[in-house]
């Protein structure tokens, strides 16, 4: 099987992060992305939900971390590719928290072969810029 660079062209959605003791957290999203072949020639459009597990200190004004985030999709529309309806993969990275924003750089590798009949997979980065909103938005004050 081979590997084929990709491009995410870009992403949005909305994600929940809990924290954990020791540094950790995990972070859920639901994110359409569209994303294709370099060169423009094929894209995709898809439904994708990633699950990132986290850990990094807490340096109080910031906090810098590394992510492993396994990921699945549901293509939803096509543009000259053959592709299947559902993909799997694993991604790596890491990122910055600042305030309430969350900067995040990943490389992510497909599990599921690209288009049909075929054994290439996908390798693309993602780089992400995200608002935290805490739970005080839905918590009942006192």
């Amino acid at each position: 099987g081979g590997k084929m660079p990709a491009s995410t062209d870009y992403h949005l959605g909305a994600s929940a992060q809990y924290q954990f003791p020791l540094n950790f957290s995990v972070q859920g999203s639901l994110l359409w992305q569209v994303r294709g072949l370099y060169g423009g020639c094929s894209k995709v459009g898809s439904l994708e939900i990633p699950f990132s597990a986290q850990w990094g200190p807490d340096l109080l004004a910031f906090r810098p971390y590394v992510e492993v985030t396994p990921f699945v999709g549901f293509n939803i529309w096509r543009k000259n590719m053959d592709v299947g309806a559902f993909y799997a993969g694993v991604g790596l990275g890491g990122g910055l928290e600042i305030w309430k924003l969350q900067l995040s750089c990943r490389y992510n590798w497909d599990l599921c072969p690209a288009a049909r009949g075929t054994d290439i997979r996908l390798g693309y980065t993602t780089l992400t810029l995200a608002f935290l909103f805490d739970d005080s938005l839905w918590k009942k004050k006192k």
